[in-house]
């Protein structure tokens, strides 16, 4: 190859998305842009009430409406209960003998259109017996409180302590005590695309689901529970997807539902939840109310910090034991704190249960956290960026929860907001103006992760036959543009242009296993499975090469190079 060869680079490059053309032309195929022969619309019917026993459902009249196709209740699944996280599943695709908050999935109907499916919906009659009901979690301990499950005491789910150092001993080392207690509510995801699925079962019982999911491996392995399906009987495709930010990372009842009346009419079927439903009946961020103590000596230094943590479950187990777990570590590992106690009460209510959202706990705590920090910094006479300094973590350090700073630029970043601000000069200004500073610290690209310890991802890389480049990966693209990272990364390992490099649509057929785009991990982990996979794909390549050139150094073929 000649040396004048132009080398390729697309790094650190501004290129277009790889899917930049689709999308403006409207080509682009999103759940609800999807049509398949024969396929009908489904609704579901969702509790008007908060906590109460269903008596009975009729459902006569929502059948002989013309066009409707299938109705299901609970006696039409075999009430198997699905939870993703490794906690007690409680959650039954529809309710069985109860309903816990309002918009609790009760029936379902598969209709020829969606005002047909509608109107059969409103058709159902199911006979209530109201219950108390409980919405505030600090309520929901009370020994007179409704329970929500006759087997939990006080409504608490889990309780979680995790103690560091001696608190005993920080709380005497004080010069100063400072007691807060802090409130943050349900947060709402708003994505851009509601949550949909498609479901169609074949002549051979193949369950083939289209949803608008950011993790095909978590739909794929939970999907078939409720429905008692084996993995190899499940296809998960996921289309073009409008946003997630961690609400769409695991399964709703919303997938199951599809799929039982997919099975009932025989025919594929398709449900997109409302906007209204998305507020009222998909996952939240959790509701905590996080109290913090905190000793403080004379001279600024952080002697200790005891915080109770108490995590509105709502009315199903989700992801609130590991969101909890990172919000306490959260509560210790910003600061030098030597001592850290926390205690957490996730507690059921009837409110809707939650899950990811962007931060996974870290919001909530950093909220409480640096409030705090400037409710004490303006007690004790510091400066809320001086005192942020003097207790701020450094290289070599090691926290109370055993994270060791290898490296650490917050000192660095403090100041340089603080410069950019115009601190303090800007804090003097007090009509109608204020002004703050804060830190955060969160894991991304490297942490544990839902599946165990292994923080994995699974990149499969063809080359064509002329060239060109095929790479499989189960990640999903929710807008955040992995898949043009993951071409550019295969195309300069290959030393290919990335009009070359083709990043197929998940597909659990296809596709390799995935953990799915969370935490920011996608571009260091399956960017680093992606080069891999590229470099043994260049390897053998190379050695093809040489054996058919018959040459003992492929130097000169310019490969190492990148050309």
């Amino acid at each position: 190859m000649e040396n004048d060869k132009k080398h390729i680079s697309t790094i650190g490059q501004r290129i277009p998305r790889a899917d930049s053309a689709l999308i403006a032309s409207g080509e682009a195929q999103y759940l609800d842009d999807i049509r398949i022969p024969g396929m009908l619309h489904g609704r579901i019917l969702r509790s008007p009430h908060p906590h109460a026993k269903i008596r009975s459902i009729d459902t006569r009249k929502a059948e002989r409406v013309l066009g409707v196709k299938a109705v299901i209740t609970a006696a039409d699944t075999p009430k198997i209960p699905f939870c993703h996280m490794p906690v007690t599943p409680n959650k039954l695709p529809l309710c069985s003998d109860k309903v816990r908050f309002i918009g609790d999935e009760v029936a379902a109907v598969a209709a020829l259109d969606v005002d047909i499916a509608e109107e059969a919906v409103s058709l159902i009659q199911v006979e209530y017996e109201i219950l108390p009901a409980v919405f505030d979690p600090l309520e929901a301990m009370k020994p007179d409180a409704p329970m929500l499950y006759d087997d939990c005491e006080k409504n608490i789910a889990s309780r979680l302590v995790r103690n560091f150092g001696d608190v005993a001993k920080g709380l005497s080392e004080a010069d100063f005590v400072f007691e807060d207690v802090f409130e943050l509510p349900r947060v709402a995801s708003c994505t851009l695309e509601p949550h949909g699925c498609i479901a169609q079962i074949d002549s051979q019982g193949n369950l083939t689901v289209w949803s608008s999911t950011q993790s095909i491996t978590n739909i794929h392995e939970e999907v078939g529970i409720p429905l008692g399906l084996p993995l190899h009987k499940i296809r998960v495709i996921a289309p073009f997807v409008g946003g997630a930010f961690g609400n769409k990372s695991v399964i709703l009842p919303l997938e199951p539902i599809t799929a039982f009346l997919a099975r009932k009419a025989q025919r594929p079927v398709k449900i997109v939840t409302t906007r209204e439903e998305e507020f009222t009946c998909s996952r939240t961020r959790y509701a905590m109310i996080i109290r913090l103590k905190t000793g403080v000596k004379k001279d600024g230094a952080i002697t200790f910090r005891d915080a109770q943590v108490i995590t509105d479950n709502g009315a199903y187990n989700n992801k609130a034991q590991g969101i909890t777990m990172v919000t306490c570590n959260r509560i210790g590992n910003l600061y030098r704190v030597p001592h850290v106690r926390t205690e957490a009460l996730i507690v059921y209510t009837n409110n809707q249960y939650s899950g990811a959202l962007r931060g996974w706990g870290g919001p909530q705590a950093h909220f409480a956290v640096e409030s705090q920090m400037d409710i004490i910094a303006n007690q004790i006479g510091f400066d809320p960026l001086d005192f942020r300094l003097r207790n701020a973590n450094q290289p070599g350090d090691k926290t109370v929860w055993g994270w060791e700073i290898t490296s650490c630029g917050f000192s660095d970043c403090l100041r340089r907001a603080a410069q950019e601000i115009g601190w303090p000069k800007r804090r003097e200004k007090k009509k109608f103006r204020g002004i703050g500073i804060a830190g955060a610290v969160h894991s991304g690209g490297g942490s544990m992760g839902a599946h165990g310890p292994a923080n994995f991802e699974e990149v499969l890389v063809k080359l064509n036959s002329d060239g060109t480049v095929n790479v499989s990966v189960g990640c999903v693209d929710m807008g955040q543009g992995s898949s043009t990272v993951l071409a550019q990364i295969v195309a300069e390992e290959l030393g290919v242009d990335t009009k070359e490099v083709k990043v197929i649509t998940p597909d659990t057929d296809n596709a390799p296993r995935t953990m799915g785009p969370w935490g920011s991990r996608i571009t260091f982990i399956a960017g680093n499975a992606a080069r891999k996979a590229a470099a043994e794909v260049k390897s053998k390549m190379l050695t093809l090469a040489k054996d058919l050139l018959d040459v003992t150094d492929t130097a000169h073929l310019g490969f190492e190079n990148g050309e």
